[in-house]
């Protein structure tokens, strides 16, 4: 599991309907991973600290199995007087008495309650459910919830070699039969449930397709499979290989459990066997290949012979008294001259056993057809085991088998009857006995399904049509969604193209941006270059001046070159000029931009002093707004109390005089009457003086 054994005790796992999901299957056979995807799934399995410990049981890393289950089922098992480790318990639905129902179904519903109180979507996992089934269907449909089942299905070789693993104390024999027993009860028990038959191996093999078909079952679709795909993997299969080979009939049991072709019948013959032969309480050879025992030297045969309209008698019979050694062993009985049986009766033994009359002689001619001759016997015919001769078998001390012979009878001398017979235990038969049970019922099957196919074809072959042309209509629509997809594909494309330009465009911007930035920045940087190259040349100019100095001192020397010289002043004169009103265009220029960024930071400066202004006219207009309040607040108070007060409502009348006196008469004679309410009122007075001071500053700060 993740990890998350225990999803949330909600009640809206599977909406207003309650469903329980029972989990079956034999011990290691992949139950607890079926559970983990059912837990992901949303089915809640109970409290995760109530589950079997994995710290006891190491092979496990979560069982999903509520210990208290497990006591509660043990208890149940304990009723028949049995216990699940010794795996000798084969029920049937009648064993499920109104007795059991009314002692366990109680505790059951206690158990359910407690555990899950109003849970709706619940799992129970435990192998003993193969066998007590019966009593958890009718303890769930009780409380209301609707039952449902997941059969884990795994080789049973696989079970068989894991189970060998795990529990090292168990012999072989054990694990073939509460593996094989375990399968066959739950065919019994679970046929007309409604049930999910879920291959553990392709479960392993293909988790997504297995955990999508339990998801559609479960009616959990819509949910993200990938947490109930994640608990699968490889590592699960432990067991798969280098298993040691079962009997076919053993093996093909998984695959008929899938197929749907393994029904109720094999389990409940079995069963029936076992309680006809005396031994429901030990089936623990089961599985047991035969295993031959030879006669004591104690027993001994006897043959009994009548006519048809006779009974018999001791003293129409021969006894073979001498010991018989040996698995199988022939037997000759001479019967008198001048009798002519048309009955004979076969005692091999003077104890219980199973029988093996392989055949029959009669003076030295084999005697065809044994199965068709035989006409009684005690107690029990196993005709399934075989074609050669017949089985019989007797679970007391006087086993026996009538055979009719009346067409063997010779007229002339004595009677001679041989017969080739084995014996063998009760239990080492039942292993062939299930086997052929297993084959019978294939048979079986294959005769009804044959038999109920035939008025369906018709049927099936409309049927067949009609799902064609739906799957062309759905074919059709299939291309149809293709190329709608395929246009949304484009159209994404293009969209994706259109992000592409906005975002290179946004690029160029930012680049363009970023080059806008730094010419500003050479700008300046020229500028400060050209304010040196002005103080360069003022320097230069003074060295100028003092050169020219030097020349009127030497003017009297130079006065022969004097017009070379004074052409050659005059153009320098001149460049100089150029220069200089280069220079001061610069500068002037410097100038204007230094100017300009003073003008710029006074316009910031004001626009931060209209914004302080502004927030301060702000807050004085908030507090007024205060004042303001309190002011209405205080009017409204004294109006109530005027209006409450006694003398308000006795002068009603007066106050509509009042209303038809002029303006300026009904002003004085309401501050007189302002002024007695004052007067009779005193103790308001600090109130009053503080809502007039409140008043005046109100003013003021509206003034300003």
């Amino acid at each position: 599991m993740s990890k998350h054994a225990h999803q949330g005790r909600s009640a809206e796992s599977a909406g207003s309907e309650k469903v329980a999901v029972l989990v079956a299957g034999a011990p290691r056979s992949g139950t607890s991973a079926v559970s983990n995807v059912l837990s992901e799934l949303g089915v809640d399995f109970g409290k995760p600290e109530g589950f079997v410990d994995p710290a006891t049981h190491t092979h496990n890393p979560i069982f999903f199995e509520l210990a208290s289950l497990n006591a509660l089922n043990e208890e149940v098992l304990g009723w028949f007087g049995h216990n699940y480790a010794d795996f000798d318990f084969l029920p049937l639905q009648q064993d499920f008495t109104e007795d059991l129902f009314a002692h366990f179904l109680p505790r059951c519903a206690a158990f359910l309650r407690e555990e899950f109180g109003e849970v709706r979507l619940i799992g129970l996992k435990d192998p003993r459910f193969c066998f007590l089934m019966p009593l958890w269907q009718r303890a769930l449909t009780e409380l209301g919830y609707r039952v449902r089942h997941v059969w884990a299905l795994r080789t049973l070789e696989a079970v068989v070699a894991s189970n060998e693993r795990v529990n090292v104390s168990w012999a072989r024999n054990h694990n073939i039969r509460i593996a094989t027993l375990s399968m066959l009860a739950a065919a019994y028990f679970l046929d007309g449930t409604d049930c999910l038959r879920l291959d553990y191996d392709r479960l392993l093999a293909e988790p997504k397709d297995s955990v999508r078909k339990v998801s559609t079952w479960l009616g959990s679709a819509g949910k993200d499979l990938r947490m109930a795909e994640g608990v699968i993997n490889g590592s699960l299969r432990k067991f798969n290989h280098h298993a040691e080979a079962l009997p076919d009939w053993v093996s093909t049991l998984r695959d008929d459990a899938l197929g749907g072709t393994l029904g109720p019948g094999r389990y409940a013959d079995l069963v029936t066997s076992l309680r006809d032969l005396g031994i429901s309480s030990s089936p623990r050879a089961v599985l047991l290949q035969p295993t031959a025992t030879s006669l004591a030297s104690q027993d001994f045969a006897q043959l009994f012979w009548r006519d048809a309209d006779a009974n018999y008698d001791p003293a129409r019979s021969v006894s073979l008294h001498e010991a018989v050694q040996g698995t199988s062993c022939a037997m000759s009985f001479q019967i008198p001259e001048g009798v002519h049986p048309a009955f004979l009766r076969f005692d091999p033994s003077n104890a219980a056993g199973a029988f093996h009359l392989r055949e029959l002689l009669v003076n030295g001619n084999a005697v065809a057809d044994i199965r068709d001759r035989v006409r009684g016997v005690n107690r029990y015919v196993l005709g399934q085991l075989g074609n050669e001769g017949i089985w019989f078998a007797s679970n007391d001390e006087d086993p026996w088998i009538e055979l009719e012979v009346k067409d063997q009878a010779t007229r002339n001398g004595p009677m001679t009857v041989q017969l080739s017979c084995e014996r063998r235990p009760l239990e080492s038969v039942l292993s062939a006995l299930l086997a052929s049970v297993s084959d019978d019922f294939q048979q079986h099957v294959h005769a009804s399904v044959t038999s109920s196919l035939a008025p369906v074809v018709g049927q099936l072959s409309s049927i067949h049509d009609g799902l064609l042309g739906r799957v062309e209509t759905l074919q059709a629509r299939g291309g149809e969604l293709e190329q709608a997809l395929a246009t949304a594909r484009e159209h994404e494309s293009k969209l994706q193209q259109t992000v592409d330009a906005l975002q290179a465009h946004g690029a160029q911007l930012e680049s363009k941006l970023v080059e806008q930035r730094e010419s500003e920045a050479t700008a300046l940087r020229e500028a400060f270059l050209l304010s040196a190259k002005l103080v360069k040349i003022q320097e230069q100019l003074d060295a100028a001046n003092g050169r020219s100095a030097d020349l009127e001192a030497r003017h009297a020397e130079l006065e022969a070159q004097n017009t070379e010289s004074q052409s050659r002043i005059a153009q320098l004169e001149s460049k100089l000029v150029e220069r200089r009103e280069s220079e001061t265009r610069a500068l002037w220029e410097a100038f204007w931009l230094s100017a300009k960024s003073v003008q710029v930071r006074e316009q910031l400066d004001s626009v931060q002093g209209r914004l302080a202004e502004l927030e301060g006219r702000h807050a004085a207009l908030t507090e007024q707004l205060c004042n303001q309040q309190t002011f209405n607040s205080t009017l409204q108070a004294e109006l109530a109390e005027i209006k409450s007060s006694t003398l308000w409502r006795a002068l009603v009348r007066m106050r509509g005089v009042l209303l038809k006196i002029p303006r300026g008469p009904s002003l004085l004679l309401r501050r007189g009457m302002k002024l007695t309410w004052w007067v009779l009122t005193p103790w308001r007075m600090p109130a009053r003086i503080r809502f007039m001071r409140a008043r005046t500053r109100a003013g003021r700060g509206s003034d300003r």
